[in-house]
Formats: structure tokens, sequence, C-alpha cells
């Protein structure tokens, strides 16, 4: 669901044509970070997954 977001937020970041230059930019930078800490915690649910699986 964040995946799917991102990438329409980006798409959508990226074709508006009069958005200033300097907030596409910060915009995009701060996507970027939510991206990174979107794939830490699908790491982390997965490494919870892997752990849970290993006990039952």
């Amino acid at each position: 669901m964040i995946v799917n977001d991102t990438k329409s937020l980006e798409h959508k970041l990226r074709y508006k044509k009069n958005l200033n230059p300097q907030t596409a930019a910060q915009l995009a930078k701060e996507l970027e970070a939510c991206a990174e800490e979107s794939a830490r915690l699908d790491e982390k649910m997965l490494q919870i997954r892997n752990r849970i699986s290993e006990d039952a």
C-alpha cells in the first residue's frame, strides 16, 4: 500500500507542471526518505514474520 502511494505521488510530482522547482525538489527528497523508511519497516516486519514462523 505504501509503495503504491509513493509511486502515485512521485508520478504526480514529476508531471505537475505548475509546481515551484524548489518545492518539487524538497518533496522529492521527502518522498525518498519515506520510501527508505518504508523499506526498513518492511524488513523489520519480515524479520518478525520469520521469527514467528521459526517458533511455530
